[in-house]
């Protein structure tokens, strides 16, 4: 069996807004739908995964940790989880990050950055990182959405890691895909599955 943790932000979680303004997860969100079709190809015992999507984290939350905010709970070093037991468990760590750091104006050299500091961490525990560019946005950040979904691609062929592509995928084949937002920032239902089936393509070559 191979454990995943899945490492990100609210779309991680699967957060999304109903028409009534209520905000609930996604029932066919990114981790359900990759792992139900992980687990149709492979069987039921060949992978499990644990969402530790963060609300409102950036990308050095994950990497340094962070306190505690009103919209956001303590979060440990990427060091600090790697030393945990949960963590030292992990086969595979999905990291989808980037869409808070577009608003918060990470340059997307300091993404870069950040990305090589936690494949350092993933490295030295022996544990097999994926990185996923974030879905587009329907916002005015997006340029700079673009430009960090462009550090990530550029930096997994440069180290040669396991990269999802869900902005690509998304933006560049789903013409309509700003109908298929909840909001401004998270999908809908429909657009989560389609995030869940790519991301199960590619982690089905880590797989056995």
């Amino acid at each position: 069996m191979k454990t995943i943790r899945w490492m990100g932000d609210s779309t991680t979680i699967g957060a999304t807004k109903l028409p009534d303004e209520r905000w609930v997860v996604a029932p066919d969100n990114t981790v359900f739908t990759a792992t139900r079709l992980l687990k149709a190809k492979f069987g039921e015992s060949a992978v499990t995964s644990v969402n530790d999507g963060t609300s409102s984290s950036a990308i050095a939350d994950w990497y340094s940790g962070s306190p505690a905010t009103p919209t956001k709970p303590l979060m440990p070093s990427m060091e600090a989880r790697l030393l945990t037991p949960e963590y030292q468990s992990m086969d595979i760590g999905v990291l989808e990050i980037g869409i808070n750091d577009a608003t918060k104006s990470t340059s997307a050299a300091d993404f870069g950055w950040y990305l090589q500091k936690i494949k350092e961490v993933f490295d030295k525990h022996a544990k097999t990182l994926v990185i996923c560019t974030p879905n587009p946005i329907n916002h005015p950040n997006l340029p700079q959405l673009a430009n960090i979904q462009v550090a990530i691609k550029s930096f997994a062929s440069w180290f040669n890691i396991p990269l999802i592509d869900y902005y690509g995928v998304i933006y560049d084949h789903q013409p309509n895909w700003r109908n298929l937002m909840a909001d401004n920032g998270h999908p809908g239902n429909t657009l989560y599955s389609v995030k869940g089936s790519v991301a199960a393509g590619i982690l089905e070559g880590l797989l056995p």
